[in-house]
């Protein structure tokens, strides 16, 4: 294949990138598969990923080779996928930060089945980016339903395929371009309310101007969001910011703004919907965003909350930035507890620090600090064996030895905690060893030393002297989507060992699950497994209940039978027979007590008939 396409097709505006591949296919007599190979250093791309051509063609294909390819400059083929709209927000995209911003619009774009305007394809045959937005559902031209399906087989268009280059339909070969008429006629307030959104993301798409005007201090995607969070505000309330729950954003989600443009752990950001919500309900339009003006006191009370949620000091005495907080690292609260705020690590001394919400206090939330300053140091000093301050303070051996293997990073203590190390280490390597021991104990404290003791044969000390480090300290914390992941894969373990433990009818407890599973009763307790173990009781419970009906009601025909024709039976000489009391029966079997007596009257009906 030559470096260069003998035949390049005019763009058509608005028109998508794969569409505009697929004509140059056509006119050029070669295999889509091919074109798009020869541009992309994946070695295999899958039939799903095609779609995604259209949103960020970086991640999938070498934008200089396929620009060479067709001729084309780079801002003409951004043009034609998301990427323009998406540069608004974030700046400009490049491989190495594409798969932050790809969620941005996946779920906005349908890279699943092509959609198509029949009317569109026979005047203009080729296929607009616009009309892979979800929330887009009618051609603004014809004002009729944009199409999903063959109109001759009723199957779904696929978004890339051999008949497509020829606008036909996979399955049956039949035409895209058949007359179509919808038997429903479409109301004049849904077109103009659709019409408003094409106006909204047409703009977004092509429209060379920016989002808001870039505020001192902040990046463009805060810009975006300080004008989002003004105009949905109320005006009546001198333009301060607040945090109630308004006419457009919910409380939740003002807070989660609020926080990005903090700069707080919130890596998502805007989305795209978001913007356009707004802007939507509001009857704004794009080119009214940018026109906000944000008020000084609206700037100065969001600045405030920034102000007033500082991240406090390091406060380890050992530390290089006692006092300061220039080595504070941000961390997202889920990974520690709901009891502090603001979060933070320090990645010198390795500390976990936060504002405890009771007490209002700026504190070291492991208290690692006080276990050394207060005991563990003056107790060595005095030269009191490890065993003795266990058994003098009621302190775990864990603890002491965590202690001392945290102390041993730290210049300061070698004197006192040489002698405990029994190895001479070389962090380069085992820096890494001790990554991959955490990532296999799903991030536990406890299973990483066991299986690191296993492995390697070294002491708790020398673990803890490893695991201290500040490396290894931002690696844990800053994992935590590895973590959510890990967290999720345990789980469906654990409601897998449930349905088996279930289908053996043992008893479901969370002793019965963690023999079963391996796992403590502490990380079960974490992942939340009560609604799970109750429904799981709660379906033996019923399994039982059936069996035990299944008996009573064997039992009520035998006890029948045995009573003498002579006498009247009445549903207390059924129950005192089946020694079984009314009550107990109706709690587990109610359907049992309306069969003993649809029975008794049977019986008796009988009797009556037959004298």
């Amino acid at each position: 294949m030559t470096r260069s396409l003998g035949i390049r097709p005019l763009i058509m505006h608005g028109e998508s990138l794969t569409s505009y591949l697929l004509r140059a296919c056509k006119a050029n007599h070669i295999l889509y598969n091919a074109l798009i190979k020869s541009c992309s250093d994946i070695k295999s791309i899958y039939v799903h990923t095609y779609g995604l051509i259209d949103i960020l063609p970086h991640k999938y294909v070498n934008l200089v080779d396929l620009c060479s390819y067709l001729g084309l400059s780079n801002k003409s083929l951004k043009l034609m996928t998301m990427t323009n709209l998406l540069e608004k927000f974030c700046g400009e995209i490049t491989t190495d930060n594409v798969e932050r911003y790809i969620n941005k619009v996946f779920r906005l774009f349908d890279t699943k089945y092509r959609r198509y305007c029949p009317y569109c394809l026979k005047v203009n045959p080729t296929f607009k980016l616009i009309w892979q937005i979800k929330d887009i559902e009618i051609c603004e031209i014809h004002n009729e339903k944009l199409l999903s399906f063959c109109i001759k087989c009723g199957e779904k268009i696929k978004y890339i395929s051999k008949s497509l280059i020829y606008l036909c339909c996979d399955n049956c070969n039949g035409s895209l371009i058949t007359r179509y008429s919808s038997i429903n006629k479409l109301d004049a307030t849904y077109i103009d309310n659709q019409k408003r959104l094409i106006n909204i993301y047409n703009k977004l798409l092509f429209c060379k101007q920016d989002l808001a005007p870039k505020y001192d201090g902040f990046t463009n995607e805060q810009s975006i969001v300080i004008n989002i969070l003004f105009l949905t505000q109320d005006s009546s309330k001198l333009g301060k910011f607040q945090q109630k729950n308004g006419k457009i954003l919910t409380r939740t989600h003002l807070i989660k703004l609020r926080d990005f443009v903090r700069g707080c752990n919130y890596t998502n950001g805007i989305t795209v919907n978001t913007v356009v919500e707004v802007l939507y309900k509001l009857k704004k339009d794009v080119t009214d965003l940018y026109k906000v003006r944000v008020s000084t006191l609206f700037l100065n009370s969001l600045k405030k909350e920034i102000e007033s949620f500082e991240i406090g000091p390091c406060l380890s005495p050992w530390c290089k930035f006692h006092g300061s907080n220039r080595g504070m690292l941000k961390l997202n609260n889920r990974s520690i507890g709901q009891n502090y705020k603001n979060v933070s690590l320090c990645q010198s001394c390795s500390l976990i620090y936060g504002l405890d919400k009771g007490k209002n206090n700026w504190i070291e939330i492991k208290g690692m600090i006080n276990l050394i300053l207060n005991l563990v140091e003056p107790k060595l000093k005095e030269e009191v064996s490890r065993k003795n301050i266990v058994r003098d303070n009621a302190i775990s051996t864990f603890k002491v030895n965590e202690a001392i293997g945290y102390m041993a990073n730290f210049k300061r203590f070698l004197p006192l905690v040489s002698n405990f190390l029994r190895l001479e280490h070389n962090l380069n390597v085992e820096i890494t060893w001790i990554k991959d021991i955490v990532k296999e104990s799903s991030f536990s404290k406890n299973k990483a030393l066991k299986k690191s003791v296993e492995k390697f044969k070294w002491s708790q000390v020398d673990f803890y002297y490893l695991y201290w480090n500040p490396e290894i300290q931002k690696y844990i914390y800053t994992s935590e989507p590895v973590r959510f992941k890990r967290k999720m894969r345990d789980l469906s373990i654990v409601r897998e060992t449930i349905e088996t433990l279930k289908k053996n009818n043992r008893s479901i407890s969370l002793m019965e699950v963690s023999k079963a599973t391996g796992f403590s009763i502490n990380i079960l307790k974490e992942l939340n497994i009560k609604s799970d173990l109750m429904a799981a009781r709660n379906e033996i419970k019923k399994q039982k209940n059936i069996e035990i009906a299944k008996q009573l009601k064997e039992e009520v025909l035998n006890c029948l039978s045995d009573i003498s024709d002579n006498e009247k039976i009445t549903c207390s000489m059924v129950y005192t027979n089946l020694s079984k009391k009314k009550n107990w029966i109706y709690e587990r079997c109610p359907d049992v007590t309306n069969f003993i007596t649809r029975m008794v009257y049977e019986k008796n009906n009988e009797k009556d008939l037959f004298i």
